[in-house]
């Protein structure tokens, strides 16, 4: 899964009014700042363990998360919204293997892991964010995916405060 999430502690209402939330991602930060211009944004560092941790002892209100690293480890909570509005990182979500060109058993027994849609939307995300100069801590979101024969691109480029943002959108259609 390669949306974010907001896990909260006690309950949503602080979105209407003014809150507080964690990030470490500039990315998350500006996006979050941009759909909230009331809210404070705070930074949150360390492992997913550390950060859960920080949260259940802070006065926020939430702190933003990938739901695939949370998945991963098996430590998604039960209090969390999935921000569907929101554009991941590229590539986030995404896994990744690679082994040396001499090595020829390996790479046979990673070629029946490879997934080439996934693959294909990957570097228009990756290409997307070279395009733009930016690096993992950049605020760029990038995600593509295939529906019906068609790969859908949304990118976003924002400032860090979220008070200018521009995106972009395509769609191409692909043959079988």
């Amino acid at each position: 899964n390669e949306m974010d999430i907001l896990v909260y502690k006690n309950n949503l209402d602080f979105l209407t009014g003014n809150g507080i939330i964690a990030t470490g991602s500039l990315r998350r930060q500006a996006q979050w700042l941009h759909k909230y211009p009331t809210h404070k944004v705070v930074d949150l560092r360390g492992n997913v363990n550390l950060r859960m941790q920080k949260l259940n002892d802070s006065d926020w209100n939430g702190a933003l998360f990938a739901a695939a690293g949370l998945e991963r480890i098996g430590l998604k909570p039960k209090k969390y919204e999935v921000l569907d509005w929101m554009i991941p990182a590229p590539a986030q979500g995404a896994i990744l293997i690679t082994a040396l060109d001499s090595k020829h058993e390996i790479l046979e027994a990673c070629a029946n892991l490879h997934h080439e849609e996934t693959a294909l939307c990957v570097g228009i995300e990756r290409d997307f964010m070279k395009t733009l100069e930016g690096g993992c801590t950049a605020p760029i979101g990038g995600y593509a995916e295939i529906e019906d024969n068609t790969v859908i691109f949304k990118g976003l480029l924002s400032a860090i405060d979220g008070k200018d943002q521009k995106g972009i959108f395509r769609s191409v259609s692909i043959k079988e």
